[in-house]
């Protein structure tokens, strides 16, 4: 559908907090100059927890059945950590990944370390039943061990360098939506004095949320901020605009109808999650629908209170 200065074209808007333009948050600002680290310490587990989506975690970890390792040899656990290593080294690798391959080292590491003891203290009672002293003995572990260890080393780098990036990624985030503040701010504070051409302004301001959908996650604590300043800002752009209430009814009529369809597939999802058993693509799904929910924008008000109890 063509857009025209008197008429924008009808999208899905984020849903406006009721702030006035004197109760817009302020924006944190962000130390552009601030040197970024070149060290990659370890990370630890609170902080994989705060990157690892929760629900994922608990379908990758809470399913985990427990392994009877007690006749596995050495190649055996080689195997396993290279089957590990596989699993976190695809293109789709996410936080659960990493989290289930933790979990696997942690169970297979003490039990493999108890072999290597148990073979060296085995060669050791060896050359001293046959030497009668343990000067000169010299234990080298065979290729099975090495093999172990690199990959249990290079399991443990490859989930520290993914949440390091994934850290990383979130300060990206948070500097670019609050780029995308200022712009909107800006483009605000022209409609405000009739400034500007209003297809010119409805076209940027478009572009603006769908740039922001698109911007991805930050890290909290700057995440509600940066959230209830863009629904104000939000708020304030459409107070400014002569066909406002046309627009927004026109815009939550639609608005219902998009969140019942969500609603609705939420609702035989759980249904179906009754007769099967809950996977990793049926939370990541969920977890999708939630997001869609979201930024889908407000439903009327009388509407609204029905959806958020269904």
């Amino acid at each position: 559908m063509a857009e025209t200065a008197d008429t924008p074209v009808v999208e899905t808007v984020v849903e406006p907090v009721e702030v006035s333009a004197v109760d817009t948050p302020a924006v944190p600002a962000v130390d552009a100059t601030a040197p970024e680290s070149t060290d990659m310490p370890e990370i630890s587990e609170e902080i994989t927890a705060q990157y690892a989506d929760v629900p994922e975690a608990d379908d990758e970890t809470s399913t985990h059945s427990p392994v009877d390792y007690s006749q596995f040899t050495k190649q055996d656990f080689v195997n396993l950590l290279e089957t590990q290593m596989a699993a976190i080294s695809t293109p789709s690798v996410g936080p659960g990944d990493f989290k289930k391959a933790d979990l696997v080292l942690k169970e297979v590491k003490p039990l493999f370390d108890q072999m290597k003891r148990a073979e060296r203290e085995a060669a050791l009672q060896a050359y001293v039943a046959d030497t009668g002293a343990e000067e000169g003995f010299d234990y080298k572990y065979d290729d099975a061990v090495s093999r172990f260890d690199e990959l249990y080393k290079q399991i443990k780098s490859q989930k520290n360098t993914y949440f390091q990036n994934l850290d990383k990624a979130k300060e990206t985030n948070f500097a670019s939506k609050t780029e995308l503040l200022t712009r909107l701010r800006e483009l605000v504070e022209t409609d405000e004095n009739n400034a500007g051409d209003p297809k010119v302004s409805w076209n940027e301001f478009k572009k603006i949320q769908d740039d922001w959908k698109s911007a991805g996650n930050m890290n909290s604590p700057h995440n509600a901020t940066l959230w209830a300043t863009y629904h104000a800002l939000v708020d304030r752009y459409y107070s400014n605009r002569n066909i406002y209430f046309e627009l927004k009814e026109l815009d939550r009529k639609r608005n219902t109808s998009l969140k019942t369809e969500v609603i609705e597939k939420v609702e035989a999802m759980a249904k179906a999650s009754d007769e099967t058993p809950v996977t990793r693509q049926t939370i990541d799904e969920a977890n999708a629908l939630f997001e869609e929910y979201k930024h889908i924008g407000p439903a009327p008000k009388a509407e609204q209170e029905v959806l958020w109890g269904a």
